[in-house]
């Protein structure tokens, strides 16, 4: 929920390849355990991602999927410089248990400035072999349809992710096209990756 993790690379790379898409993000909310060395179990898999939202393709353009990286950092908490070196920032929190919108990602690397504003922090996004994404580029990207509205946008639902809307009809759609519904969940696409 705070940043990039092994638990949260794995997931975003198991919805990729059961999604068959280049590109996947995960919404770090939907991660609530890890897993141990040892016998991996089907429990094991659904305490990683108990959740039945469910993998959905959208096409979307390079515009969208920074935008979609940015609200990710909606509520990250703000860097603050260090008062015994101001060239070096820390995090301030009260928060125990933060938002669950922080984004893992497969397929792609960015990064941010949460010294920054709300809305301005990404600071770069390239593709897994360096090439920047150019913001009216066609991206194909794999998400949950819980960030693309399926459950509706009110009381916090779907993250604030409505730029990827294609299924609420009370919030505006996005700038998306519905490519395909696997009809997979987070914990399928990790079962899938373990039986190859």
């Amino acid at each position: 929920r705070l940043g990039e993790t092994e638990m949260g690379n794995f997931v975003a790379d198991c919805v990729a390849e059961a999604a068959s898409a280049p590109i996947a993000v995960v919404n770090g909310g939907g991660i609530r355990s890890s897993l141990y060395a040892g016998d991996v179990l089907g429990s094991d898999l659904s305490a990683v991602c108990p959740f039945d939202n469910t993998i959905v393709v959208l096409d979307m353009n390079g515009q969208t999927l920074i935008d979609m990286l940015e609200n990710g950092l909606v509520g990250y908490p703000k860097a603050v410089t260090r008062d015994d070196d101001p060239n070096l920032y820390h995090i301030e929190t009260e928060e125990v248990f933060p938002a669950g919108r922080f984004l893992q990602v497969s397929g792609i690397t960015y990064t941010f400035d949460s010294a920054l504003p709300e809305g301005q922090r990404i600071q770069s996004v390239t593709l897994a072999d360096g090439t920047p994404i150019d913001p009216d580029a066609t991206y194909t990207v794999a998400v949950n349809n819980y960030m693309a509205g399926a459950r509706g946008y009110a009381e916090n639902n779907g993250d604030g992710f409505t730029m990827l809307n294609c299924y609420d009809d009370a919030t505006p759609q996005g700038e998306v096209t519905l490519v395909n519904e696997t009809n997979l969940t987070y914990c399928d696409a990790m079962k899938l990756y373990f039986e190859k």
